[in-house]
């Protein structure tokens, strides 16, 4: 047996490390999120959308109760791949938020990936990924393991960003085409909210000499023009099809959004610095001003780590400092600077490290039980946080149909009619159950509250 591992491990080249690692990545973002309550804001309203996609035929226009959606605007990339793992997995909860999973199982696999091979230190970027992967700003409500827009969009500016300071340091135009494809990706996922990033990546690249040198290229805005065709070719369509869309998307996607609440919710200008305090980066938060430090210092050193600490602190901030700016603002807003974020801690954490075993002569093994405990504190208090979510959502009335309704469908001998007390509430949960029920044949019976009439569904 051992001779067999020896050569399976010589053939195929097998790394431990990094598959313990996508294993522990894995466990964080995936956890429970199969479960079948459905969020009702927004989680549940995207549910409809691609259930209604798929079962119209119609990939270009979304709809919302056999309706044009002109509530929800975005860009469709989102629905079309939930309405795919509708087809191919049918009604439950991974349908929906597979999408997102695997969108946060990237971001996370990018930035070790970026830490390891570009950075040169497989430390930074094992200890990115994990604090990515356990900061409740990333791995929380409406990004990682929920069925919103705000893990993809992530993924797509994050890959966007590292594949565009490769490009400026390396003089790679591969790396600037394919950060435009990500580009491109962001923008059919999340259109203005994408846009955010352009201010952003400037002012941090400005700071830097390959960065002016990027700036100064014609084809560097070729690559940036050119990622906007998509989008652009989407709304014509979309417009086309059904006119009243630009209109709507104008108001509530971008100018509308920025200059205007257009949410029920109002939170102040300095909600996502907060946030990124505390509970974002949750126990690492201490890490991130020493991560700031090393780019500050970058001025009298050449070493790539404090440059790329340089960039990635004025990106995170300036980023902050745009999405402050416009009138409608939620937490989840600031998710794309989480991965950013993690790197700069990392880089933190590792100063730290050599600091301790070097210049403080710690012996190593207590350094080592405190990275390992730094690690664990963090892991453990988000997934309780979760758990404890969970639970408290079994108690409120607008998410009951999640533990309900799905319940019918293992139930033998098979029901076929099914009656179902409506209340006066945003309904969008309730008609993505509805939805799953008449696919598997049961008959439902709606009895509203008020009129105490029925109605079939169909």
């Amino acid at each position: 047996m051992d001779t067999f591992w020896r050569h399976f491990q010589a053939a195929y080249r097998v790394t431990w490390p990094p598959l313990v690692l996508l294993a522990a990545l894995l466990i964080l973002v995936a956890w429970h999120a199969g479960t079948p309550v459905l969020h009702v804001w927004d989680e549940a309203r995207l549910a409809v959308n691609a259930a209604e996609m798929l079962r119209s035929g119609d990939w270009l226009v979304t709809r919302y109760e056999g309706q044009p959606d002109l509530w929800n605007t975005k860009p469709p990339l989102l629905i079309w791949l939930q309405a795919s793992g509708l087809y191919w997995l049918g009604y439950g909860m991974w349908a929906i938020r597979l999408p997102s999973v695997l969108a946060a199982l990237a971001t996370a696999w990018m930035i070790y990936r970026f830490g390891r091979y570009t950075l040169n230190s497989g430390f930074v970027g094992t200890f990115a990924a994990l604090i990515l992967a356990t900061s409740p700003g990333f791995n929380g409500t409406h990004v990682a393991r929920f069925g919103d827009y705000d893990a993809l969009l992530t993924l797509g500016l994050t890959a966007t960003v590292l594949n565009w300071y490769q490009y400026a340091q390396r003089r790679q135009p591969g790396r600037l085409w394919l950060g435009a494809l990500w580009f491109a990706l962001a923008l059919l996922t999340k259109s203005a909210a994408a846009v955010l990033l352009l201010p952003a990546l400037a002012a941090a690249a400005l700071m830097q000499p390959d960065g002016r040198w990027a700036v100064g290229q014609w084809r560097t805005y070729a690559a940036i023009a050119g990622s906007f065709g998509p989008l652009v070719l989407f709304y014509g369509l979309r417009e086309a099809a059904v006119p009243g869309y630009l209109a709507a998307t104008w108001f509530n996607d971008w100018y509308g959004r920025f200059s205007q609440h257009v949410v029920t919710v109002s939170y102040p200008w300095w909600i996502y610095i907060q946030r990124l305090a505390f509970p974002g980066l949750l126990t690492w938060n201490w890490l991130l001003p020493v991560g700031c430090w090393l780019g500050l210092a970058a001025a009298s050193t050449t070493t790539p780590k404090h440059h790329f600490a340089q960039f990635a602190s004025l990106y995170v901030f300036v980023f902050l400092g745009f999405i402050s700016l416009a009138r409608t603002r939620l937490p989840w807003y600031s998710a794309p600077i989480y991965p950013m974020a993690a790197l700069l801690c990392a880089l933190g954490l590792e100063h730290l490290n050599k600091q301790a075993l070097h210049q403080w002569h710690w012996p190593r093994p207590i350094v080592t039980s405190l990275l390992v405990t730094a690690l664990l504190a963090p892991a453990s208090v988000l997934l309780y946080h979760e758990q404890a979510r969970w639970d408290a959502e079994k108690a409120d009335p607008m998410l009951r149909y999640g533990y309900q309704l799905p319940q019918l469908l293992q139930v033998q001998p098979k029901i076929h009619t099914v009656s179902i007390v409506q209340q006066n509430q945003y309904q969008a949960a309730l008609l993505f159950y509805l939805t799953a029920l008449h696919e598997e044949g049961i008959q439902t019976i709606m009895i509203g509250t008020d009129t105490d009439t029925s109605s079939s569904k169909h």
